[in-house]
């Protein structure tokens, strides 16, 4: 994780962006993560030393976490509402990203726009309400960033969790490891849904609670499995609620600096 940090060091644009605050914590991580040997795994790449680090601040956050899935084969940078990130290859062993968001209140605001813009197409489509869930469809554990509508959104960057938009509500279903984390990172505009807990309902319910008979929810089938559309559909209709299954996903509508579609492994 030391090496995470150290990385940032050598990118002179990246910590331009960051608080000068932050200055000394990395480079101090780059001062120790130089005097550290190589740990390298028998293929060659580089291993990292734990699982993941986060720093927080108030006004801006540095993250850098391990993700045990194959990169891809040139290094890259990713970028959305609010933040910048490099991804490098390990020898197709696992991956390291890092990313900076700076400014929360920035970013936050960025978010609210991309609401308003997907109420906007929610309108155009007339749907009452539409999910996002973190899933692609492959129904892959890390799904590649073009994927990350969910992320794109809300703002929300854990690896779980379940966006769902009407016209007036924003709301985000995500399990205890994330509860802090959504917090956090979810503009004032979203609900924070903590699934799990007694209070909180399931998607399907809330929806038949909140939305009207003769309301159409919409979905792209293709990131959801059949047990979920058969229950949402066996909920809904009990209302007079129509599930419509739109094969166009919308978040790509409005998501115009969208990645591209992985073409290596």
């Amino acid at each position: 994780c030391l090496r995470a940090m150290a990385a940032i060091h050598r990118l002179p644009f990246l910590l331009a962006l960051l608080p000068p605050s932050l200055h000394a914590q990395i480079q101090k991580a780059h001062s120790a993560a130089s005097s550290m040997r190589p740990f390298a795994t028998p293929r060659g790449g580089l291993q990292t030393l734990a699982r993941g680090l986060r720093l927080r601040r108030r006004a801006s956050s540095i993250s850098a976490k391990a993700q045990p899935a194959e990169m891809s084969r040139i290094p890259g940078f990713t970028a959305s509402p609010g933040r910048l990130g490099l991804r490098v290859h390990m020898n197709g062993v696992r991956g390291l990203s890092v990313s900076a968001r700076v400014g929360t209140t920035g970013v936050k605001q960025d978010q609210d726009v991309t609401l308003a813009s997907f109420r906007q197409k929610l309108e155009k489509e007339a749907l009452d309400a539409y999910i996002i869930p973190t899933s692609d469809p492959h129904q892959s554990e890390y799904p590649p960033n073009c994927f990350a509508r969910r992320e794109f959104i809300s703002g929300f960057t854990g690896s779980a969790g379940t966006a769902v938009i009407t016209s007036s509500s924003a709301c985000l279903w995500t399990d205890g490891r994330y509860f802090l984390q959504a917090a956090d990172e979810l503009p004032e505009s979203w609900k924070l849904q903590k699934a799990g807990l007694p209070d909180t309902p399931k998607i399907s319910d809330w929806l038949k609670d909140n939305l009207k008979d003769g309301q159409k929810v919409g979905i792209d089938p293709f990131v959801h499995t059949v047990s979920e559309v058969a229950e949402l559909e066996s909920t809904l209709k009990t209302k007079g609620i129509e599930l419509v299954k739109i094969t166009k996903n919308l978040v790509d509508d409005i998501w115009d600096e969208q990645p591209s579609v992985p073409t290596t492994p």
